[in-house]
């Protein structure tokens, strides 16, 4: 039998044997639909922000697209037949979710893996007509892949083309290559923005503080608002709004008096009228070469923002403690030896312990500042902080132990790999 991964069969395998091994799968389609779907969450931020409505429909189309694949397996025809609308549709409506066309074409590399994950567990190895059918369903998964993501990308560019008018895509052209670097004579002629354009630019990013925020409205609709602010502020169109790798941004023009003077101001406004997003501030480089840098660190910027959980903005330039606090893997290391205990003895008795710790580092070091902000009795807080260096072995009160306590404090909200929090 000799296949090919257009989806042409040269010789069909034996229906018997298809139908068998179709049989064992289908009762398995649920749950390898939602394990698939479940994992672009776990790879790609644009899934992981997704409403819990949103992501159901993500669930629903992993589902569907394995039921289509059982079908084209079935089908015993050279070229299966391929409802492409389908699967235009399901491009459009990711692309309407925020959704990046680089993570929808990558979750769908993880789809296959998990769809022939699901038949090589049904197939019995010491069974030579199974063995030679499984090279056919290779081919027929190999077929249905290409054939999806290739609609799907139409339909998620057709919807962009649709939702953007051809102004407008003409200035997301010019913003991407500002963003990534990858700037051309003919991306800085464009009209009508290329002339329009300002020499440097400090980008400011925006990042969801929860799940799905960022959905309702649409991230879309954020952009159009963030525009309506720009212009506001500055009237000469030289600043720009996009979404990229699920944050919202606006690269502000930095050349003259106006733009350095209304930065601030308008990165204030965006956290305030943004209330549930995470707001960080790029540094200002010299020439358009270097936006990429600002918007990279804009980005790193708006996430320490959404770990600390403040509603104001955070600036790159700033932030040097708590980069190296997220970026150190000794920090990381000593923050789990100093907090694990203590966030072990919390789990199992909840005290408040932490939240002291946090209290009275913020209030300086002062234990009536510190017994105030927590609306308890002084020597309450004196109690607990006892029984801090008593679990740690860290005592607070002393000046190593509050910086490594303090440190690792940090390291805990603003790091990934938390301390305490296995089991």
């Amino acid at each position: 039998m000799e296949t090919d991964f257009d989806g042409t069969i040269v010789a069909h395998p034996d229906t018997d044997v298809v139908d068998t091994i179709l049989g064992r799968v289908r009762p398995l389609l649920p749950h390898y639909a939602t394990m698939a779907a479940e994992e672009y969450g776990r790879r790609f931020q644009d899934y992981a922000r997704l409403s819990p409505a949103a992501f159901e429909s993500v669930i629903e189309s992993s589902f569907a697209n394995l039921r289509a694949l059982v079908e084209a397996i079935k089908s015993e025809a050279e070229r299966p037949a391929f409802n492409s609308v389908s699967w235009e549709r399901i491009g459009a409506i990711r692309m309407r979710q925020g959704i990046s066309i680089e993570s929808l074409m990558r979750s769908y590399n993880v789809w296959g893996r998990f769809a022939w994950a699901m038949f090589l567990s049904q197939i019995r190895r010491d069974d030579r007509r199974e063995l030679e059918t499984l090279l056919y369903i290779s081919a027929r998964l190999f077929w249905h892949i290409e054939n999806a993501t290739g609609s799907m990308a139409a339909g998620f560019i057709r919807e962009a083309q649709s939702t953007w008018s051809n102004r407008e895509l003409t200035r997301n052209s010019l913003v991407d290559a500002l963003i990534t670097g990858k700037l051309d004579g003919g991306a800085l002629s464009a009209e009508p923005y290329g002339k329009d354009l300002a020499s440097s630019y400090v980008a400011i990013a925006m990042l969801p503080r929860r799940a799905g925020a960022a959905q309702s409205p649409s991230l879309e609709d954020h952009v159009r608002r963030v525009y309506q602010i720009a212009t506001r502020i500055r009237s000469d169109h030289r600043a720009f709004a996009g979404v990229r790798d699920s944050s919202v941004f606006l690269l502000w023009p930095v050349d003259d008096a106006v733009g350095q003077k209304t930065l601030g101001p308008v990165a204030r406004e965006l956290a305030e009228r943004f209330s549930t997003m995470g707001v960080g501030v790029g540094a200002a480089h010299p020439g358009l070469e270097d936006v990429r840098l600002s918007f990279e660190e804009a980005q790193e910027a708006s996430h320490i923002a959404v770990a600390l959980d403040t509603g104001e903005p955070l600036s790159f330039n700033d932030l040097r403690l708590e980069r190296l606090a997220r970026s150190s893997g000794l920090i990381q290391e000593m923050s789990r030896d100093a907090l694990g205990p203590l966030l072990e003895y919390e789990r199992r008795r909840p005290s408040a312990l932490v939240d002291t710790l946090r209290a009275y580092i913020d209030a300086g070091g002062n234990i009536s500042g510190a017994a105030e902000s927590m609306f308890v009795h002084a020597n309450t807080v004196i109690y607990r902080l006892k029984r801090i260096a008593e679990i740690t072995g860290l005592d607070p009160r002393e000046s190593r132990g509050l910086l490594v306590l303090s440190l690792s404090l940090l390291a805990y909200q603003i790091g990934t790999d938390r301390p305490g929090t296995e089991g």
